[in-house]
This record gives structure tokens, sequence and C-alpha cells, in this order.
């Protein structure tokens, strides 16, 4: 059903001509909203998130995320923006969550020899039904070093493809 936007073009004088040349815009208007391509963008706020050991915490949230707004399929892809200090050879590791569900089976992995500052790349392709939180989590899986990710230079774009 047609979303009413309270349009009114100038009055023709006869009352179901005014109502329907209203009626033709809105449907115009649902049919590109609800049908056509979107996109979806989001940048990292607030202040470094410091990495966590995942031996002995859960995943940290990053401060990036995005809601998707329509059901149907979706491609997502991250750039995060790691610092790694005094945590060589550990492994980090990117993932995805869909509201409370963690999307395991796709992972973005890095790890360093040395401290670094490395983009950490990653993409998903996830079926939403619309209205979803989706978020960017990172751990560790050891070290006692302080890496962090920087969410002002880190992004999640998402791509709607298409109904599921």
């Amino acid at each position: 059903m047609p979303t009413d936007r309270q349009y009114r073009p100038p009055p023709t004088g006869n009352p179901v001509t005014d109502v329907a040349l209203r009626q033709i815009l809105d449907h115009v208007h649902d049919l590109r909203n609800n049908y056509g391509p979107t996109n979806l963008f989001a940048k990292g706020s607030g202040d470094p998130v410091t990495v966590p050991d995942g031996s002995a915490k859960p995943a940290s949230g990053i401060n990036v995320q995005v809601v998707l707004n329509r059901p149907g399929n979706w491609l997502l892809t991250a750039a995060v923006a790691l610092t790694i200090t005094g945590d060589n050879g550990q492994i980090f590791t990117l993932t995805l969550a869909m509201g409370s569900t963690v999307q395991s089976s796709h992972n973005a992995q890095t790890s360093s020899g040395a401290n670094a500052i490395i983009m950490l790349h990653q993409t998903w392709q996830v079926t939403s039904k619309g209205g979803e939180n989706v978020r960017l989590l990172i751990v560790k899986d050891g070290g006692a070093g302080t890496s962090s990710v920087n969410p002002l230079n880190s992004t999640l774009s998402a791509l709607w493809q298409g109904p599921a």
C-alpha cells in the first residue's frame, strides 16, 4: 500500500482527478523506493577500540554498523583500520554480526611479525528480512599487546542486490 506523502498537485477543480493525480505520484515514489537499487554506507565513530584476546573475551564491536532497510540479498563490504602493537604473530579475525547472529562462515584474518598498521578488507553476501542491524566485530587469538582498531578510518558499505 502506498505511503500518503500529502503532496497536492495544483487543483484541477475535479476532486476525483485531484485524488488520482496525487495517488499516481505516491505510487511512482513507492515503486522507486521499494524496487530500485539502493546502497548504504557507514563510517565508524568514537575512540580507538582495543582488540580483545579471544581466549578471554568475545569479539568486540568496533563502532561501525548499518541497518539493512529492505528485505532481500545484500552485498556487504568492510574496510577496517587495524593498528597492531605488541601482538606480533597473533591472528586477528574480523567478523560480521546480523542482529545477534555472528556470520562465522566468512572471516577476514591477518597476522604481522612486527608492529604495523593494516587495512583489513572483507566482503559478505547475506539475506536479510529487513530492518536488521549489521555490525563489525574483531578479536585476536592471544597476546598481551595493545592492538586497536581506528573506527574513524573504518567503513562498512551495503549494496542491495534484489529480493531473496
